[in-house]
């Protein structure tokens, strides 16, 4: 591990594999680790990365990314391009603020909802949340065991492109929206936002999200159900910290 290699000491979080954290709970765990002075380590090396075809990060979760944003400023960047955080003498404000809330149309009985048309205006630091509530039957195939399907987000950018994201139902809290980071660039763009920072007027046209359709796609051969077999409602919440102006 370079971190060790190079006589920096090594603080593991508690939930160190971000594929593990798949509930509320877990989550809370991480964000605790770094909002705790005493637990988090004076460093983090943050690269973006995309797990298992999800939703871009940095291989943690969102609210653990929102903490750090809180609680740590850029040192520097690595030759590959990453992200030098290192712990800030003042923590910036933790209230954030809901500046969209709206629910997915479930009603056409398919595997994919109709579009949701997102904010023209969405401030860069903005993090989306989908809120998944589950019927008896997901409960109880999730119990059982693995459900055959996995829920994507089709995402529709300014410049016409389409991509399709992964969503853990349970785990999909604080993602970064705006923009969703392609690379290190977009990612430090969207920590400095959070943080009050000047960020570029605009953001590329290629990062900026415009619609979202929720997607359930078999990974069994057969048919694959409408999302109204599994869940009775899906919202979304699109928060911005109050460091941010508009």
């Amino acid at each position: 591990m370079d971190v060790i290699s190079n006589g920096l000491t090594y603080t593991p979080r508690p939930i160190p594999h971000s594929l593990n954290a798949y509930s509320p709970q877990l989550l809370q765990l991480n964000r605790a680790f770094f909002t705790d002075p005493n637990r988090r380590p004076e460093y983090v090396i943050l690269n973006r990365k995309v797990i298992d075809q999800r939703w871009p990060s940095i291989g943690l979760e969102g609210p653990a990314l929102s903490e750090i944003s809180r609680n740590y400023e850029l040192a520097g960047q690595g030759s590959k391009g990453s992200l030098v955080m290192k712990e800030r003498s003042q923590p910036q404000p933790s209230k954030e603020i809901i500046i969209f809330e709206e629910t997915f149309d479930l009603s056409q009985q398919r595997s994919t909802s109709r579009p949701l048309a997102l904010p023209n205006n969405l401030p860069a630091g903005s993090s989306i949340s989908f809120l998944f509530k589950a019927n008896w039957r997901y409960k109880l195939r999730k119990a059982l065991y693995r459900p055959g399907f996995v829920v994507r987000a089709q995402v529709s950018f300014a410049d016409g492109h389409q991509q399709n994201f992964r969503l853990v139902p349970n785990a999909a809290r604080e993602l970064p929206l705006m923009p969703i980071p392609f690379d290190e660039q977009d990612l430090l763009t969207y920590i400095e936002a959070r943080q009050g920072k000047l960020t570029p007027k605009s953001i590329d046209a290629a990062a900026t999200p415009r619609e979202i359709r929720l997607q359930l796609r078999s990974t069994e051969k057969g048919h694959t159900p409408p999302l109204s077999d599994y869940f009775k409602q899906v919202g979304v919440v699109i928060n911005k910290p109050m460091t941010i102006s508009r």
